[in-house]
């Protein structure tokens, strides 16, 4: 997933500079630790909404926490839209 390659080691990066523990992070962003140690490891992806309360809850802007300058996310989110957008509609196969 393009947009959540960094999202780790930002999330890691944002917690520590707050002088929180994983724990105290975690519940902050009002999920369990044990569920936060696996979006640390890269094993669970959030939903956007726990993604939202992960920001909400250290502070930090979306595209801050994905690693991205805002013009730059703003460029990628218009380049995958395009992508979208122009895809040529395949038929099922059957």
């Amino acid at each position: 997933m393009m947009f959540l390659d960094n999202f780790p080691k930002n999330l890691r990066r944002h917690y520590i500079e707050l002088g929180l523990r994983q724990d105290e992070a975690a519940a902050r962003c009002k999920i369990t630790p044990q569920y936060f140690r696996q979006i640390m490891k890269g094993e669970k992806v959030p939903s956007l909404t726990v993604f939202i309360n992960i920001c909400i809850g250290l502070g930090v802007s979306p595209h801050e926490m994905l690693g991205y300058h805002p013009t730059e996310f703003e460029a990628l989110c218009t380049a995958r839209r395009q992508e979208i957008i122009w895809r040529p509609i395949q038929k099922p196969k059957r």
